[in-house]
């Protein structure tokens, strides 16, 4: 098994038992406690500081927009209230289809499954804004860069593409270790302490290695601020990037 289809089988299961609290894994919320409302309102929010800031960094174009990672859709679902045409895109099918079934804007916004290791459902440069958050810390390194690159192919020169992505983990040592072993095991270790069902494999990249990434797939790092939002205790970083 790949990684890529070990990821997809893992954020499927996910998907299918308890697909809010596996994007937003709140303690208190497991077990399908998530409010759906409250859930979707965290999207508005962040997707209303994301703008603001992008805005700052360079005029926004409100035409088609990319989710990458989507799930249920809830960065989707608010990136609809502001551009003409939103595409969410997810590894895993079963979080596509809860994404079409909570789908508040049907005919601005659809969902495709994609379990490749490229963005070949979009051509080159036809998308004008791009967001991934919690997303390219769960693949390999190997396939973040591929991923970033992709973004870079398909944005429209000018667009945005904002992602997050953790800088530094929580313990470097500790890190190799459990690089070196089997992920079999590492992923059952991490099962039996958190009590999911599925292992949620986190990795990280050097600011320094995404700036030469953005750089060679011709665009650029016009911010890069501080995130909370990966696994706990890890250094974050999100990104504001522009197209050259």
């Amino acid at each position: 098994m790949t990684h890529l289809e070990r990821v997809e089988r893992q954020w499927t299961s996910l998907g299918e038992k308890d697909p809010l609290w596996a994007i937003l894994s709140i303690p208190d919320r497991k077990g399908g406690r998530w409010d759906q409302a409250a859930f979707f309102e965290t999207g508005v929010l962040e997707i209303d500081d994301v703008l603001e800031k992008a805005g700052r960094v360079s005029a926004i174009r409100f035409g088609t927009a990319v989710d990458f990672g989507c799930g249920v859709g809830r960065l989707s679902q608010a990136l609809a209230g502001r551009f003409q045409h939103v595409i969410g895109i997810d590894v895993a099918e079963s979080m596509i289809e809860g994404a079409r079934k909570l789908n508040r804007f049907p005919e601005q916004c659809q969902y495709v499954h994609n379990a490749a290791a490229d963005l070949s459902v979009f051509r080159d440069e036809s998308v004008d804004f791009i967001y991934s958050s919690i997303t390219l810390q769960h693949v390999v390194p190997m396939l973040a860069r591929l991923y970033i690159h992709e973004f870079l192919r398909v944005a429209r020169p000018g667009a945005h593409i904002v992602f997050q992505l953790p800088s530094r983990p929580r313990s470097p040592a500790w890190h190799s270790l459990k690089s070196a072993l089997p992920v079999v095991l590492t992923n059952w270790f991490w099962r039996v302490r958190s009590g999911s069902p599925e292992a949620m494999e986190s990795y990280f990249m050097t600011e320094k290695t995404v700036r030469a990434i953005v750089d060679q797939a011709k665009g650029f790092v016009a911010l890069a601020e501080p995130d909370r939002s990966g696994p706990p205790g890890w250094e974050s970083r999100k990104y504001f990037c522009l197209r050259r």
